[in-house]
């Protein structure tokens, strides 16, 4: 006998597929810093984060958070053509087995050329996070053929296109065709050196109109797999209270300035990625508690109860 379905569950029903649909996954790295405190918490001492953070930076995460599934970052150091095409010795490939024999998820990797650490330029004279096109495609191959020979779970892993400037790859069409062969768009916004303060930074690169456009573009765009684009905000590493420039406010105000100006707050292809990395005087963040509203877990819980 089949029982009908009462109005209350009906609607509770309808409001968690919607709630699901325009989730906003939010993603963290923290544990190699704050690691040991968070234990005084007790795992799970957290609830708010613990149970709605989706991914994180790396196995280490994966002992304070429910979630399985790690978001790191990887840098090329290859010249353009010189990527190892042999998926036994292939470091990104290596890199995600090391994880998957464990037992976790790989979502992806935030990618760069990343040249303020040495690695070699990508062809974008602006922009030269910016991999090759010819990177993708030896990148998309290797992981084929590691999962082909059941090196890895699967090959459908996100490369998410780390970049230096917000809007740089909307106006370029050699940088747009590149973005489309990935799968995202993942931009770092810190609150030091050439990023602060969010208007009239040295860089630019933190302006909210400027995040906002190319944000917005991202979100409109299907890879050349007609598969939406993600937008990563990968956001800190933060100035706490005890920073001279900063009132221990700057975390949310720099969010709800980006929100105001149309960063989208709730969106399927939304990531926001906390890097609590400590750094000059945001070392004196303390980890949690989650209750403390000026901790890391705090700055997580407050951001959770925003885009959840």
């Amino acid at each position: 006998m089949i029982r009908s379905l009462s109005s209350t569950t009906v609607i509770l029903i309808f409001l968690f597929a919607c709630r699901s649909v325009d989730a906003t996954k939010v993603a963290i790295r923290c544990a190699v810093w704050y690691g040991n405190e968070m234990k005084t918490y007790g795992i799970g001492g957290y609830p708010v984060c613990f149970n709605n953070v989706d991914m994180g930076y790396g196995s280490q995460e994966m002992l304070f958070f429910k979630t399985r599934v790690l978001f790191p970052e990887f840098y090329i150091d290859w010249e353009e053509g010189q990527m190892d095409p042999n998926p036994e010795t292939n470091p990104l490939v290596q890199l995600i087995r090391r994880e998957e024999v464990k037992g976790y998820h790989f979502y992806g990797v935030k990618i760069s050329r990343e040249t303020i650490a040495g690695k070699p330029p990508g062809p974008i004279e602006k922009d030269q996070r910016i991999l090759f096109p010819s990177d993708v495609h030896a990148l998309r191959q290797v992981l084929k053929r590691a999962w082909d020979r059941k090196i890895l779970k699967r090959f459908d892993y996100k490369l998410i296109q780390m970049v230096y400037e917000p809007d740089e790859f909307v106006d370029d069409p050699k940088a747009q065709r590149i973005v489309k062969m990935m799968d995202g768009v993942c931009l770092e916004v810190h609150h030091y050196n050439i990023y602060w303060p969010i208007t009239g930074s040295p860089s630019g690169r933190t302006e909210p109109k400027d995040v906002v456009r190319g944000a917005k573009w991202t979100l409109r765009q299907r890879n050349t797999q007609g598969k939406r684009l993600e937008y990563v905000f990968y956001y800190g590493p933060f100035k706490g209270k005890d920073c001279k420039d900063s009132d221990g406010n700057a975390f949310r105000e720099w969010l709800i300035q980006y929100w105001d100006a149309g960063l989208p707050k709730r969106h399927p292809h939304m990531i926001y990625d906390l890097n609590a990395f400590k750094h000059a005087c945001g070392s004196t963040i303390p980890g949690g508690p989650e209750t403390n509203d000026d901790s890391i877990l705090g700055y997580c819980r407050w951001l959770v109860e925003q885009v959840k």
